[in-house]
């Protein structure tokens, strides 16, 4: 009984140091649950972006600068019974049209009336900005536009051909469109679409599909298709795949098998102009006819003082080139022989462009002529020049583009003669192995591949490419896009852990506090923790006895830290949004807190209070019963100032 009433007393003439106590336990908690609380809220968020970003979006095949026929999409979708939309994914500059704000990195999209099925389960507003030119609210922010707005839109010009690849056209690089706006798109409206795993939202223009690629000389070309799952059916990357290889032409992997009439041969080129490593080896693998052609755009022929510029010479095989020609042997034709006024015997020397570590380097080989032949018959083939942008479809040499420097001003009167009446017929004739250790580089070997006798057959050669040909090795390769987004989201800055860290001594602050504010309560209280030991209780009992008391002040930290540990993490997420946005990347964060999260905060705090005031009544409950009794003598007798006295 008289315990009780000593417990009582204390609680009712200390409660303002107990407040304190409670005060100090609360704040360490509120950090620790406020902590634990912005890891929750910044995971919910990713994971949010990333639905925001995909949509309904399962897999993806990007292609870059490949584009293959938008059918396909629909093929790889029936064979799959999934949903798919082809897309034209590019990048381009957008401007106000008085040129007053302009955003440089700006992600293009050419879209139709299945891309909006893709953007969620449900039907989306997305949907009435199909045949409409839309912009995301990132974009219309910093361009100051709004619906019914117009502005220019320079797109990069796309081209088949890689841009540092030897003869990439040397033309204008951008299509300038001038479009309007009709709708600014939303986050949640799959305005926010990118197939990048971060939290960075692109600034995108979405345009028609149709509209698009007609501009841009594409006509029914796509470079991306998405896949989504129908119903209970989720396709996987293996099957994705599987279907493309069963649906896919050699028109999508950017091949051409065309017959060149004059001589009766099947040949297969690329819109890339060489032939990658493993198209080739398809391509050789066709047939047992098949012969490798690597054609090149040469800077000069010399003889002496003598020179011919800018000239193909090609290493087209059997029968221009006979089985026993060494590499060092080279075969021109009698126009070159005349204007260089060589002769069998003589030494020629070749100048061309390769592909080095920093561009386009001249290099020369000589070549000692083995013969001279006559422009006809298989001499006489312009087909033997591949078709190089910028080159091939020049009217006259004047006009040439090819990609790499040129001198306009070398090129005479004769040169032009021979462009006008032959084109790009080789002017010289070198063997395979001389050709590949000239040009040779890391987008091919080979300019064609062509096809003979009674195996030149379309649509056998065709069936027998495709059978030795993955579409894997020419870039038609699906990604888990989904699986990609939430792991980078799950992955990604554990930020409970980090503001736990950054905590730290906040969190041992208050707990160091709590410890110091309930020893400064104990110590108040010796006289009464002596007189429970005079009475015969145990120094283990009184210890309780205070520990519990104590542990009801926790137990109240405990809960008013919980409810202050929401409000510090709306702050961090404000803080993180606004002034340290740069961590995370996006300003969209929203609180999210789980209750596991709660309960595990409170628990912590709660006991690391408890912990605090039991190692603080170590020393305190370890004195006697006499010693307590003095000191609290002592202390009466000289009170400090502002400290509480017993009445």
């Amino acid at each position: 009984m008289r315990s009780s009433t000593l417990v009582m007393r204390s609680l009712l003439f200390y409660r303002r140091t107990h407040i304190s106590v409670i005060i100090g336990a609360a704040v360490g908690t509120a950090i620790l649950v406020g902590a634990l609380a912005v890891g929750d809220s910044v995971r919910h968020s990713l994971k949010q972006l990333a639905a925001w970003r995909l949509g309904r979006t399962r897999l993806a095949l990007v292609s870059g600068d490949r584009f293959f026929r938008a059918d396909l999409a629909d093929e790889v979708a029936a064979s799959l019974g999934a949903d798919a939309a082809p897309l034209l994914q590019l990048r381009a500059a957008a401007a106000k049209t008085d040129a007053a704000a302009r955003a440089n990195h700006v992600q293009v999209l050419g879209i139709d009336e299945r891309f909006p099925e893709i953007a969620a389960a449900e039907p989306s507003a997305v949907e009435t900005f199909n045949n409409q030119v839309g912009i995301s609210s990132n974009l219309a922010a910093r361009l100051g536009l709004a619906s019914g707005d117009e502005f220019i839109l320079r797109i990069e010009k796309p081209g088949f051909l890689p841009r540092d690849a030897p003869f990439s056209a040397d033309t204008d690089s951008s299509v300038p469109l001038r479009l309007r706006v009709d709708r600014v798109v939303p986050d949640a409206d799959f305005g926010r679409f990118s197939l990048r795993a971060n939290q960075v939202a692109p600034e995108t223009v979405f345009v028609p599909l149709a509209y698009l690629s007609e501009k841009l000389g594409l006509s029914g070309r796509a470079n991306v298709i998405l896949l989504a799952g129908s119903g209970n059916n989720t396709p996987s990357v293996a099957a994705a795949e599987a279907a493309v290889a069963g649906n896919w032409h050699l028109d999508d992997a950017g091949l051409t098998l065309r017959r060149i009439e004059s001589d009766g041969v099947l040949e297969l080129v690329s819109r890339r102009v060489f032939l990658e490593k493993a198209v080739a080896d398809a391509g050789l693998a066709a047939g047992p006819s098949a012969r490798g052609i690597l054609s090149y755009f040469v800077n000069g022929i010399r003889f002496g003082k003598a020179a011919t510029p800018y000239s193909v010479v090609s290493a087209p095989g059997e029968p221009l080139v006979p089985p026993g020609m060494a590499d060092d042997e080279i075969i021109i034709n009698d126009w070159l022989a005349r204007d260089l006024g060589a002769g069998p015997g003589d030494s020629v020397e070749l100048a061309y462009y390769v592909l080095g570590a920093r561009g386009l380097d001249e290099k020369t080989s000589t070549f000692t002529v083995r013969a001279i032949i006559p422009i006809a018959g298989p001499a006489a083939d312009r087909d033997l020049m591949p078709d190089l942008p910028g080159l091939t479809d020049a009217g006259s040499c004047r006009d040439w583009r090819p990609g790499v420097p040129i001198d306009l001003d070398r090129i005479r009167t004769t040169d032009e003669d021979y462009w006008n009446t032959y084109r790009g017929t080789p002017k010289a004739f070198v063997t395979l192995g001389a050709a590949k250790r000239m040009w040779a580089n890391r987008f091919g070997s080979l300019t064609a591949v062509r096809y003979t006798g009674s195996h030149a057959i379309a649509g056998d050669v065709t069936a027998e490419i495709l059978k030795h040909l993955e579409p894997a090795s020419v870039g038609l390769v699906f990604r888990d896009v989904r699986s990609e987004g939430i792991r980078a989201a799950s992955q990604s800055v554990d930020f409970a852990q980090l503001f736990l860290g950054l905590s730290f001594f906040l969190i041992a602050g208050a707990l160091l506090l709590t410890g110091l504010l309930f020893v400064f309560t104990t110590r108040q209280r010796r006289e009464e923790i002596g007189t429970l030991l005079a009475v015969g209780f145990s120094p283990a009992r009184v210890r309780r006895l205070l520990l519990a008391e104590g542990a009801v002040l926790a137990i109240l930290a405990g809960v008013a830290g919980t409810i202050l540990g929401t409000g510090y993490n709306q702050a961090v997420l404000y803080a993180l949004g606004t002034l340290w946005r740069g961590a995370v990347g996006t300003s969209a964060l929203n609180p999210h807190i789980e209750a596991r999260t709660l309960a595990v905060g409170a628990l912590c705090g709660t006991g690391m209070a408890i912990a605090a005031m039991w190692l603080a009544l170590r020393s305190q409950a370890a004195m006697s019963a006499s010693q307590l009794q003095q000191a609290s003598a002592a202390s009466d007798a000289s009170p400090a100032k502002g400290t509480p006295r017993m009445s």
